[in-house]
């Protein structure tokens, strides 16, 4: 008789119609969460056992597909741990990776270890396999699709609200029935779990994720096998067993939390995102083109939102349609108010980097304020801090660039408000710095003359000469290694341009000593 052929418990196969199905969702939700600014990643199936261990949970630990360890590592294997009767402990033993358990934990891994290449707000999405060796059900496998969409990085709640609306927005776009959707807050747990007495969140976070799966009556047996006092667990289920409206909810939570003494923010906050989010349910919205959108916010959520709730505002009929052409119309043809008096966006950059070319500190601090005031992305203050550090300051303060490189960077990491102070001190630095735009005067001269003369040879000795054929042709043929030759006065221009200048050192200390360094080198030939 023929061993019969089944696939692991927990897992499944798919056949074409069912991966067109798929497929479809996918990419619904894939151009879904583009369409809101969000960047794709993948992390591998496979993590460091250190990396996942001891973030969910014992039992969530135990439920980790372990990878065995091979070749000599195995001979590492705590036998110890096996003859006391520590099966778990053995287990860990015998490997170091682990199928992921789920994405949230290799995100943090993935963040922590590009922090260097990643922007703030991180706005990121990711759909991909995760596997737990949990007991498979109807409905419920071992190996499944995890999508995952946060931003991180930003400690702002119109991020939760644009969340929200993705969710929102692909529903709709599914054609799905209304459905509910539930917003948790792990500070709200942390006030229960004082109220309760309990000190390690973990200890009921997990059960508590299985409610809807298992019921309160089995909740209740899993916290009382844990060692939660039935007091502690009437406290919980008092929390559970809330009925009624939104407000209701939260009325009672707050009610809670201040005869305990507990801090109420949590929950104001909750109270905030609802309240904006109803703000937006108000009319049937649909989303035809975001191009004009994702332009005039820069990806910035609380000007997106901002944005968007003008556009909704203007329009009195119960059907929208937001396109292009309508958030432009209503955003004043693409220029972007900064505030209610109708000052605009651009006349208060330029007002800005103006004031730093002008070596005004107190007009720079002034017009920085109004941008800061005005909720502007402190990443586009820092980037046209990079800009002038470059163009109005160049080489006549060279540090400047990399002042203002690392306020870009710093403003990334720590994001508002203390930015502001690091941006405060970036460009009265900047101010105060002398100034020389020489160097943009010589690339846009050597711009303007490549666009005159076009592509000219490179001369012969400049050329690379990598083979014996090229060195016959003369290629590198009479370059002189300037290390060895440093008073040579070879050319290194086409020999159509030969002894055009592009460059000319501002009156300034540092440019000045740079102006003697090419006198004493080409003595005279440039006119320096």
């Amino acid at each position: 008789m023929s061993q019969r052929l089944i696939t692991p418990k927990g897992t499944r196969d798919f056949f074409s119609l069912e991966l067109k199905k798929r497929n479809f969702l996918l990419n619904v939700l894939r151009d879904s969460f583009e369409s809101f600014n969000f960047q794709e990643i993948q992390t591998p199936s496979i993590e460091n056992l250190s990396t996942l261990i001891n973030k969910y949970g014992d039992e969530e630990d135990s439920l980790m597909f372990k990878i065995l360890s091979s070749g000599e590592k195995i001979k590492k294997a705590d036998i110890n741990s096996f003859k006391d009767g520590n099966l778990y402990g053995f287990a860990n033993s015998l490997s170091d990776k682990a199928l992921r358990y789920d994405l949230t934990v290799p995100l943090s891994r993935f963040v922590k270890q590009n922090l260097n290449e990643i922007t703030f707000p991180f706005k990121r999405f990711q759909t991909q396999l995760v596997w737990r060796a949990d007991r498979p059900q109807k409905g419920r496998f071992r190996e499944f699709l995890q999508c995952d969409v946060d931003i991180i990085g930003e400690k702002n709640y119109l991020n939760e609200v644009e969340c929200i609306k993705i969710y929102d927005y692909v529903f709709e776009k599914l054609g799905l029935p209304k459905l509910i959707l539930r917003i948790n807050n792990r500070e709200v747990l942390e006030g229960i779990s004082r109220i309760m007495n309990i000190e390690n969140l973990s200890e009921i976070s997990s059960t508590l994720d299985k409610s809807d799966k298992i019921g309160i009556d089995q909740v209740k047996g899993e916290l009382v096998k844990k060692g939660i006092n039935t007091e502690s667990i009437d406290k919980l289920l008092f929390f559970l067993n809330i009925d009624g409206s939104n407000q209701y909810k939260i009325d009672k939570l707050r009610e809670e939390f201040n005869i305990n003494k507990i801090s109420t923010d949590s929950i104001d906050l909750i109270e905030k995102i609802i309240d904006t989010c109803n703000q937006f349910e108000l009319k049937n919205i649909e989303l035809k083109e975001s191009n004009a959108l994702l332009r005039i916010s820069g990806g910035d959520a609380r000007k997106l939102l901002n944005i968007f709730d003008l556009v909704v505002s203007s329009q009195s009929e119960k059907k929208i349609v937001i396109t292009d052409e309508l958030v432009l119309k209503t955003s004043q043809q693409n220029i972007v108010t900064y505030d209610k008096n109708g000052e605009y966006h651009f006349d208060i950059v330029s007002a800005f980097i103006k004031s730093i070319r002008g070596s005004d500190p107190n007009g720079t601090v002034y017009w920085l304020a109004r941008m800061i005031e005005s909720g502007e992305d402190v990443k586009f203050i820092a980037r046209r801090l990079i800009i002038a550090a470059s163009e109005d300051i160049g080489n006549a303060n060279p540090t400047a660039l990399v002042i203002a490189n690392n306020c870009f960077q710093s403003v990334s990491v720590i994001g508002y408000p203390e930015s502001r102070i690091i941006l405060s001190q970036t460009a009265i630095y900047l101010a105060c710095s002398p100034k020389s735009n020489s160097s943009y005067n010589a690339i846009k001269s050597a711009q303007e003359e490549v666009q005159k003369s076009g592509n000219l040879s490179v001369p012969l000795n400049l050329r690379n000469a990598p083979n014996k054929l090229m060195k016959e042709l003369g290629y590198g043929k009479d370059y002189l290694y300037t290390h060895d030759n440093p008073n040579n006065t070879q050319e290194f221009l086409p020999n159509e341009i030969k002894g055009q200048v592009f460059y000319s050192p501002s009156k300034n200390t540092k440019e000045n000593s740079f102006r003697t360094l090419l006198q004493s080198i080409w003595n005279g030939k440039y006119k320096y």
